[in-house]
């Protein structure tokens, strides 16, 4: 008899065995199949994201930076328009500026020359988008409701592909980037370009080409003109100064000149001396003001016309002479009254009579 322990199992219980055998292994391959599909997946999907933000963060870069350099030129036109749009206007909305070839067109080279920009300022912004400047006669031209107003647009869609369409996520960071200041032609408003700031009609000219969707704008408006922190050619504002001004040039009025403590002249000047110009006040070296008629300093007042003396040997002496008319005569419409008359007891010095000119 053969031992219980040394006996063979039957062939089929053996297949059978080996079978489960077989198929925990290609279970367990399976399970290991499946969790590096599941890695290779994940993997993929990081790698896709991380190249998407990337893109989508060097499209909002590129829209800042552009921002950035259009923002400079708003800057200068802005400074053009407050400097030369109240002679435009007054002009009718056009009319020449020294210095520029069209005055409502003024290109990047002119205003560098000009100095409002900075002579190193590029051309372009951003992927080669640069800028067209218009200026836009508002209002009854000519006339006093005419004004001046000015629009600084890309000269190509923002963000623009291969396939010449714009890329509306990179205008939408674009505007809000713009401190409020910018605009845009958006595709749902193309009859339009404008942002929060300002709106105009596109094209916002007569003659004008019509600006494509994706187009991204800045404005020079009345509203930013006038609301400007400092005074501008044909400003009708009043400053309301709260503290001191000092002007190195002279200051013009065509109107009165008021003040309401005192008037300080440190300029003097002799009585009966040569001056300029016709009209200047002084004060006299010796007290009192003085003001330059007739080409010489006489005095500016509290003797009416003036007074003078004569001596009958020395006759009309310049010691002696009216300060008002500048020789020993009285103005038009005064008469002279002899006030003194005196002869001296030397008689080399003869006799001496004053008068006084009465209005």
């Amino acid at each position: 008899m053969r031992a219980r322990g040394c006996e063979r199992l039957p062939v089929h219980r053996q297949s059978l065995i080996a079978a489960r055998e077989d198929t925990g292994m290609k279970r367990q391959r399976g399970f290991a199949l499946l969790e590096l599909a599941l890695a290779l997946l994940i993997a993929m999907l990081a790698a896709v994201f991380t190249v998407e933000r990337f893109a989508e963060r060097s499209r909002e870069v590129m829209a800042e930076g552009h921002a950035a350099w259009m923002m400079a030129l708003h800057h200068a036109v802005l400074r053009y328009v407050e400097q030369h749009g109240a002679t435009l206007a007054a002009q009718g909305g056009a009319g020449p500026v020294a210095g520029f070839v069209d005055a409502l067109v003024p290109t990047q080279a002119e205003l560098k020359a000009a100095g409002f920009l900075a002579a190193g300022y590029p051309e372009q912004g951003t992927r080669g988008v640069g800028a067209g400047i218009r200026l836009l006669p508002r209002g009854d031209c000519p006339s006093d409701s005419c004004h001046i107003e000015a629009l600084v647009y890309s000269d190509a869609p923002l963000g623009q592909d291969h396939a010449r369409t714009h890329n509306l996520a990179m205008v939408a960071h674009w505007l809000s980037v713009s401190a409020g200041r910018g605009g845009a032609v958006m595709p749902h408003r193309t009859h339009l370009v404008g942002g929060p700031a300002f709106s105009f009609s596109n094209p916002p000219v007569a003659g004008m080409a019509r600006l494509p969707p994706g187009t991204v704008a800045m404005a020079v408006t009345a509203e930013q003109l006038q609301n400007l922190p400092y005074l501008r050619v044909g400003d009708s504002r009043d400053p309301d100064f709260q503290g001191a001004a000092s002007v190195a040039g002279n200051v013009r009025t065509q109107g009165a000149l008021s003040a309401r403590e005192h008037l300080f002249i440190e300029a003097q000047a002799y009585a009966l001396t040569a001056c300029a110009p016709e009209g200047a006040i002084v004060r006299e070296r010796f007290g009192g003001l003085l003001v330059c008629r007739g080409a010489t300093w006489r005095s500016a007042g509290g003797m009416g016309g003036g007074g003078y003396s004569i001596n009958n040997l020395s006759g009309c002496v310049a010691a002696a002479a009216n300060p008002v008319t500048g020789d020993c005569s009285c103005p038009a419409d005064y008469v002279p009254v002899r006030i003194a008359d005196s002869t001296s007891a030397v008689p080399a010095e003869g006799r001496t009579r004053g008068y006084l000119c009465v209005g």
